[in-house]
């Protein structure tokens, strides 16, 4: 019988060390951590507007020596094998802890007997200093930011993340690039054989949650080099364009960092971003381009962004849940189905049974929903496993 969600939450939480090289869990499945040093070199700095406030430049810095050092845990049913198969898992927007996605990553391992790879994306999780999630730090930044007249949703967990798109809503653009550039280096990495659990040949898989969902998109679209000819995607919470995202929440970004994200959507901003990005002759960055621009807009390129998601019907597979606020059902909907809808991707609606939010689909904090929650993780996550496992057949 299951371990329910609540128990393995927790367990995980207490379980892992970023400081060990493997851990061992309750669970059945073992944690390795891994050095990942990103040679991403491009700095975008200087362009945009800064606070004069010390700390606020602090926050908006391009250069931070987490993020292009930094460990990545993966989640393996046996640290002692080696496997020919694995999973990518990329998380949400302002995330700061893999506590939810042990959960994800330990049922997927174990169920399918691959590893799964927890890789953070730019200036997330463990790749930002800990000064950007201490609440008391944090609380002072969101202080400040209420003053500001109109604003909603300010709180300490988005204060960093606010602060940056406010001033350098280009640094979206910026760090999905890097991301990008740094999986695109750890799949290299694979087929050099330099990752003890997995083969040189070792297929890779995605699952995706909200903006890592954008992120895999843009991956798949563009395929540099055709890194994933094969790959197949399972988005869970996303989907949409850009344009059809809503960040505005206390958990990801407050209201005026949102609006000022949203200038991202004028076609002369993207140009100059793109004038910059061009600049530095870089084949990854430049070949993984297209794929960005294609999830900017809805309206615009969407003939091109249907006609290749039509090509990979069969390695997409969508989860979206009813109330989702954040990623609205519309939106991924019209984009990965199409504007006329005859796009054969499976895109599954579900509601859960329960009061739940896109940030937190399956809730540990009420024990009298707890059955309910286990539930309907499994009903999604056997979803995952029944989609994965017929690409072993391709």
């Amino acid at each position: 019988m299951m371990i329910g969600f609540k128990q393995q939450y927790f367990s995980y939480s207490q379980s892992y060390n970023d400081q060990l090289e493997m851990i061992g869990t309750p669970e059945g499945a073992d944690i390795v951590n891994f050095q990942f040093e990103s040679d991403y070199h491009f700095d975008f700095s200087g362009r945009g507007l800064f606070r004069g406030d010390l700390f606020y430049h602090e926050l908006v810095r391009s250069k931070v020596p987490e993020n292009n050092s930094f460990i990545y845990p993966v989640v393996v049913p046996d640290s002692k094998l080696c496997y020919d198969k694995a999973i990518l898992l990329f998380h949400g927007l302002n995330e700061k802890s893999w506590d939810k996605y042990f959960v994800w990553a330990g049922y997927l391992a174990k169920r399918m007997n691959r590893p799964v790879i927890l890789f953070p994306l730019a200036y997330h999780m463990n790749r930002v200093p800990k000064t950007w999630s201490d609440p008391r730090t944090m609380g002072e930044i969101a202080n400040l930011r209420k003053n500001d007249d109109g604003r909603t949703n300010v709180s300490f967990a988005n204060a960093a993340l606010s602060t940056r798109l406010q001033f350098h809503p280009e640094l979206f653009i910026y760090s999905g690039l890097q991301s990008c550039y740094d999986v695109l280096h750890l799949i290299d990495q694979i087929r050099q054989g330099k990752n003890r659990l997995l083969s040189a040949n070792a297929h890779v898989d995605i699952l995706s949650y909200s903006i890592g969902a954008f992120f895999s998109q843009i991956l798949m679209l563009a395929n540099p080099s055709n890194v994933f000819d094969r790959s197949k995607l399972f988005i869970f919470c996303g989907g949409p364009t850009f344009d059809k995202m809503n960040g505005d929440s206390k958990y990801i970004m407050d209201s005026l960092a949102f609006k000022s994200l949203l200038e991202l959507k004028h076609r002369q901003k993207l140009k100059q971003i793109k004038k910059q990005v061009f600049a530095t002759k870089d084949k990854t960055l430049i070949d993984t381009w297209p794929g960005l621009e294609l999830m900017m807009y809805e309206k615009r390129d969407r003939r091109k962004r249907e006609a290749l998601f039509d090509t990979m019907k069969d390695r997409l597979y969508v989860v979206a849940l009813e109330k989702d606020s954040v990623m609205p059902v519309d939106g991924i909907v019209k984009t990965v189905r199409g504007k006329k809808g005859n796009i054969e991707v499976p895109v599954e609606v579900i509601d859960f049974p329960y009061t739940y939010s896109h940030e937190q689909p399956f809730p540990v904090g009420d024990d009298k929903i707890q059955n309910l929650v286990d539930r309907s993780f499994t009903v999604v996550f056997d979803k995952a496993i029944d989609f994965f496992q017929k690409s072993a057949s391709l």
